[in-house]
């Protein structure tokens, strides 16, 4: 018996921060960088940087001009690479199908769990209870196509996620 594809995306739109602040024992002001020409900016920042008053794509200088105690790192994106495949190893317990998409997704063929799980309302439901779960946020997107999945995980991403 065939099925039509179903796609979920797990689309972790603060791994490369959260992967860091995970091992911060206190909730001090981290922003991650990165480089626009030859110009340091922050690439993103926790809550407490944010209250503080920093904003993305400000310049390293400015950022420490507001918070003299700013912790900043470059994106760690191996790091970023291990904590994926950690999460998918995770995600096997969804379905056998995983792909790894650009150090900030998993991309799941989900069309054949929906039987098992009772049909697309029970899964959805089940898919909400295990992200629910992580440490990190995710957002997460179901469609008939692979690309279209992540596209979408990626334009809508949890809303104000960093307040944690």
């Amino acid at each position: 018996m065939s099925h039509r594809p179903h796609y979920l995306c797990l689309y972790f739109p603060l791994l490369p921060l959260e992967i860091f602040s995970r091992a911060m024992e206190d909730e001090r002001p981290f922003a991650l960088e990165h480089r626009i020409k030859n110009r340091r900016c922050i690439a993103m920042c926790n809550a407490s940087a944010q209250s503080q008053g920093i904003t993305r794509g400000m310049s390293i200088s400015q950022a420490y001009s507001l918070t003299p105690e700013l912790l900043v790192n470059m994106e760690d994106a191996q790091q970023q690479a291990k904590t994926l495949q950690q999460l998918a190893t995770w995600a096997y317990k969804i379905s056998p199908e995983i792909f790894l998409k650009n150090n900030h997704a998993l991309i799941i063929e989900v069309g054949s769990c929906f039987k098992m799980h009772g049909g697309l309302n029970p899964f959805l439901l089940l898919i909400k209870n295990k992200t629910q779960q992580l440490d990190y946020h995710c957002s997460a997107i179901i469609t008939h196509s692979f690309s279209g999945a992540y596209l979408l995980a990626k334009q809508y991403p949890l809303p104000s996620t960093q307040s944690d």
